[in-house]
């Protein structure tokens, strides 16, 4: 019997959060279900203030995968839920979909026990939109969790993707608004929520997760007020504590729901690794990868693009880089990087340089075809890795960065992408 069978009741459908369930939902109504997505799980900031992170969890992945379906008692449990007009949450449809579903999604990893760095993905999902969605949850407990202790749009604007999500959740909608320009996101959230007044439903609210939640809040507020949806709800999110949020209070937010979550459920300053599990690309079926990027007014808080993956390179006194790069578009013999945060810094990698792709498959239409090794197996290659870094990387008090970056080319496709989703709300406004 696995890990998860003695901790948990089997089957583990239900070991998620309602925002997968109606998210999956939303695109079962949007017509998205079976639209292939690829979804990556990395984090942004090495733990501890240290120069890495140690990947673990990998094995408690692939056991939640195999016993990933939703049993009766589930199905019943979920047909009890209601939304904020008493009405049934989620369709009987959706529930018997839900019944009958079985994975098919692909799914690489980094093997336990590897050193890893920002913004690599640790784990990549590949499979039908509301497939990959449902695993979101688990995959980043898993990972952020075991890997600390060993250390969100599919659609083409945010126009259609708010109308999506209201048809989905008529009278249950509270619409993200910084995935492009937060204000103006603000602003096409009201309209969404004046079409749903104007059919007869009701818009619970909206949520801020970067940014300025002071000054951000305020102005939406205005935005809501002056639209007369004064019933709108402003949900703000984002790593908050008890101190950050006495703050914002004492600047006046406007702010009536506090999405508390990694700063509640672990204690410590550094009690959680703050991993995310974000949409690089999108296809139908037969057809090329459309590229997916999320906009944000924070530089760390904008994704990258493609299907990714990673690239290790060492010389003669260890490893000396590793480049996120997008598989679709291939890597020359000689990259550069660019740093995701300060695209001035750049690294070249000497031609005949050795190297290895660090996700592996780990899953194949929902099977697993990949056996974790041992615990000290996976103890011995998290020392072998370490011992390759260079000691400045390594120490404990202001630890060297690790050459880590964007291929040249993924970086360039990124940059075109946000100026385009900017210069598309430059022309709309």
């Amino acid at each position: 019997m696995s890990v998860l069978a003695e901790v948990y009741r089997l089957p583990l459908g239900l070991l998620t959060d309602f925002y997968q369930l109606t998210m999956a939902q939303g695109y079962r109504r949007a017509g998205l279900a079976e639209v292939e997505g690829v979804f990556h799980l990395f984090f942004r900031k090495s733990p501890f203030g240290g120069g890495f992170a140690v990947a673990c969890g990998l094995s408690r992945v692939l056991e939640f995968l195999e016993g990933f379906r939703f049993g009766d008692e589930d199905l019943a449990y979920l047909a009890r839920q209601a939304g904020n007009d008493g009405e049934p949450l989620f369709e009987p449809s959706f529930l018997e979909e839900l019944r009958s579903l079985r994975l098919e999604c692909d799914v690489d990893a980094i093997p336990e026990g590897t050193v890893v760095f920002p913004f690599e993905p640790l784990v990549r999902v590949r499979g039908p939109l509301l497939q990959a969605q449902l695993l979101e949850t688990a995959l980043l407990n898993f990972v952020n969790f075991e890997t600390l202790i060993a250390t969100k749009m599919a659609f083409d604007s945010e126009e259609e993707a708010f109308e999506a999500w209201a048809r989905a959740q008529p009278n249950n909608s509270v619409f993200l608004v910084d995935t492009y320009d937060t204000l103006e996101g603000v602003r096409r959230a009201a309209a969404a929520a004046r079409r749903l007044r104007e059919r007869g439903q009701r818009a619970i609210g909206i949520r801020l997760d970067s940014g300025d939640l002071a000054y951000l809040s305020i102005a939406a507020r205005a935005i809501l007020d002056e639209a007369s949806l004064s019933e709108v709800k402003i949900v703000a999110s984002n790593e908050l504590d008890e101190h950050l949020i006495a703050s914002l209070k004492e600047q006046g937010a406007r702010i009536d729901v506090w999405g508390v979550g990694t700063r509640l459920v672990t204690g410590g300053d550094q009690a959680a690794l703050g991993g995310v599990y974000k949409l690089g690309a999108v296809r139908e079926a037969g057809g090329p990868w459309r590229t997916r990027v999320k906009v944000s007014e924070q530089a760390v808080k904008t994704s990258n693009p493609g299907v990714q993956q990673v690239r290790r390179f060492s010389g003669p006194d260890g490893f000396a880089a590793d480049v996120i790069y997008d598989e679709e578009r291939g890597l020359g013999e000689a990259p550069t990087l660019v740093d995701p945060l300060d695209p001035t810094h750049r690294k070249r990698v000497p031609a005949g340089s050795g190297f290895e792709d660090l996700l592996v498959p780990v899953v194949r239409g929902g099977r697993v075809v990949y056996q974790p090794p041992s615990l000290p197996a996976t103890q011995a290659r998290a020392k072998e890795q370490v011992a390759r870094l260079h000691p400045g990387i390594r120490r404990f008090v202001n630890p060297h960065q690790y050459p880590v970056g964007l291929a040249l080319e993924l970086y360039e496709l990124k940059t075109r992408l946000v100026l385009e989703a900017r210069g598309a709300l430059l022309h709309s406004a």
